[in-house]
């Protein structure tokens, strides 16, 4: 029997690759994308709607400065899974991140550009480290920044202040 992971996403995320992974052992063609946090500045948990959840309290008390961020654009992603598909590669795993970044550049930034408050939370800081190395091999390139969708997600702050 496998072990259920404690959080619920990670444990659906795990026994979903199980699955594919049958479905290689026999003989069906699959690919493995593990998206990191999924940004954008439109529609995105990690983007706007944190901007919007921000905004919406006095203390921001979610976001740890110490954590890190396996981050990729959303535009990102869809190159990626095209990629893959184009070079017809199978049965691989690719980790489908841009690269991990600190919190302190990232959400830190919005709570600052808002003038929030910001309370670490009392929790273990998450540091969890993915390479990209290997969708790089296949000629992945971002089309779109970390810094530069930071910046974009600051002016839409800017712009709702």
């Amino acid at each position: 029997m496998v072990k259920q992971h404690q959080e619920v996403y990670v444990d659906i995320k795990s026994k979903s690759e199980q699955i594919l992974n049958e479905y290689i052992k026999k003989g069906l063609d699959v690919i493995i994308l593990r998206p990191g946090a999924i940004c954008a500045e439109e529609n995105s948990y990690w983007g706007d709607r944190q901007v919007n959840r921000m905004l919406k309290t006095d203390i921001v008390d979610w976001v740890h400065p110490e954590d890190l961020v396996p981050w990729i654009h959303a535009d990102n992603l869809a190159e990626i899974i095209y990629l893959v598909l184009s070079k017809g590669v199978c049965n691989q795993v690719y980790n489908a991140i841009d690269g991990n970044f600190p919190e302190e550049e990232f959400r830190v930034r919005l709570v600052n550009t808002l003038g929030k408050k910001l309370r670490v939370p009392n929790r273990l800081i998450e540091r969890p480290i993915y390479s990209n190395t290997k969708i790089k091999e296949l000629g992945y390139q971002p089309i779109k920044t970390f810094n530069q969708t930071v910046s974009n997600l600051e002016a839409l702050v800017v712009s709702q202040l």
